[in-house]
C-alpha cells in the first residue's frame, strides 16, 4: 500500500522509511539531539529535585509564626466567646417579661435594618393548580407571588377529619430531590 505524495512506502508493516532521494527522516528513529537530551536527563534527574514547600516558606524559623495556621481561627473564637460571655451577663440582668419584650424588640430591629427593611407587602395572587387526594387528608398545590411577578410554589398538607380550625406547621423543604415524596416527610 502506498501514500499518495507522502514519505512513507510501506503502511501495513507500521514502520515508515524514507523513499530513496528524499530528505524525510524515518518516523521511528529520534534525532541524535533529543536522544542525547533524554539520555542527559535520565543520567543527572537522580540528585535534582523540586524545592520542598518549607523551602518556600518564608516564615520558617521565626518564632512569632509558629502558630500561624491557627492564629486567625483563635482570634475569632476568642471574639465569639467574649460575646457570648457578653450575652450570658446580660441574659443574668433581665428580671422581667418586660426586659425580654426589650431585648426582642432590640433584635428584631437590628435583624431587618441587616437585612435591609422588609419589602412593601402587595397581593399573594394565590391559586390552587391541583389536588391530591390521600388517606385522612389531602395536598393541595398552590401558586403565590411573595412579590410581583415572583412565583413561590408550596404544598398544603390539610386533613379531611376533624373539627377545624386545625393547627399549622410551617415546614420550608429545601431543594431535596423528591423530598415532599417521603414518607417520613408526610
Amino acid at each position: 500500500m502506498k501514500e499518495e505524495g507522502g514519505p512513507c512506502t510501506d503502511l501495513r508493516s507500521g514502520v515508515c522509511f524514507a523513499r530513496a532521494g528524499s530528505r524525510a527522516r524515518s518516523r521511528t528513529r529520534m534525532r541524535p539531539s533529543v536522544a542525547a537530551g533524554v539520555m542527559f536527563a535520565c543520567l543527572f534527574a537522580g540528585p535534582l529535585r523540586a524545592q520542598s514547600s518549607t523551602d518556600l516558606d518564608f516564615l520558617t524559623g521565626l518564632p512569632d509564626f509558629t502558630r500561624i495556621r491557627s492564629m486567625l481561627p483563635d482570634y475569632l473564637n476568642h471574639i465569639a466567646m467574649a460575646l457570648l460571655e457578653e450575652r450570658r451577663r446580660a441574659v443574668g440582668q433581665w428580671s422581667s417579661a418586660d426586659d425580654v419584650r426589650r431585648r426582642k424588640a432590640y433584635l428584631r430591629e437590628r435583624m431587618v435594618r441587616a437585612l435591609g427593611g422588609f419589602p412593601e407587602r402587595t397581593p399573594l395572587n394565590a391559586r390552587t393548580v391541583g389536588v391530591l387526594e390521600r388517606d385522612g387528608y389531602k395536598i393541595e398545590k398552590i401558586v403565590f407571588e411573595s412579590q410581583p411577578r415572583f412565583y413561590v410554589t408550596a404544598n398544603l398538607y390539610l386533613p379531611t377529619a376533624g373539627q377545624p380550625p386545625f393547627p399549622g406547621v410551617l415546614f420550608p423543604l429545601g431543594h431535596e430531590r423528591v423530598e415532599q415524596s417521603i414518607p417520613s416527610v408526610q
